[in-house]
């Protein structure tokens, strides 16, 4: 597990509010490890006021598994879409348009595929970076299977931008397989276009590059 940790952090770093760092409690430099019985996760928030998570590794064995539960902490802007949320805010959207409604990236998965918790990390590092110019959601596949039936999802993970309809422009689903976050962000641009300057989309640049000296 120390291995991909320190292997696999960097993925975390595009997003520039994040920053990374491990205690061996194999050595005894540490007092604090006297109390650790298992591997654990901290996330401590820049504003103190703010409570310090605790994520427990002992059963994430893999690394694309505890990035998708450290980032179910620490970034609150991806939404878990059940039918009711689903419904009322995407599906409403196509028969009563609303035009001050931002389109919405979604997220189709299933906690039984590896290669979901694997691309997870790109689509959050995606929404931070087009930041508050959409709405971002995803949807468990197993739990929601009523949603990934309507939305012909056929195989995991399925990106899909939902942009909302108006007196110019029909209401569009546009489709991406998972990618890494800037060529998806690349992808993603052009079809936002048509919303000019309403949502600042003509601004959208990436924030952060993906080469750092390596902090662990």
């Amino acid at each position: 597990m120390k291995k991909g940790y320190i292997n696999n952090s960097p993925r975390l770093k595009p997003l520039d509010f994040v920053k990374v760092g491990m205690f061996d409690c194999d050595t005894p430099l540490f007092s604090f490890c006297k109390i650790i019985r298992s591997p654990i996760a901290k996330y401590y928030p820049l504003e103190a006021k703010h409570q310090v998570n605790t994520i427990n590794l002992q059963y994430l064995t893999e690394v694309p598994y505890i990035l998708e539960s450290v980032l179910d902490q620490i970034y609150n802007r991806v939404v878990k879409l059940n039918w009711q949320v689903f419904s009322k805010n995407i599906i409403a959207e196509d028969l009563y348009p609303n035009r001050d409604k931002k389109p919405w990236l979604v997220y189709f998965h299933s906690p039984r595929c590896y290669h979901c918790y694997e691309m997870y990390p790109d689509f959050v590092i995606t929404s931070y970076h087009l930041g508050n110019n959409l709405q971002y959601g995803k949807v468990n596949c197993i739990t929601e299977r009523s949603i990934c039936q309507q939305e012909y999802i056929s195989h995991y993970p399925t990106i899909k931008l939902y942009l909302n309809r108006d007196q110019h422009h029909s209401s569009t689903v546009i489709i991406f397989k998972p990618k890494h976050y800037k060529k998806l962000i690349e992808d993603i641009k052009p079809h936002l276009v048509r919303y000019g300057d309403d949502f600042g989309i003509k601004n959208i640049d990436i924030k952060s590059h993906i080469y750092f000296k390596d902090e662990l």
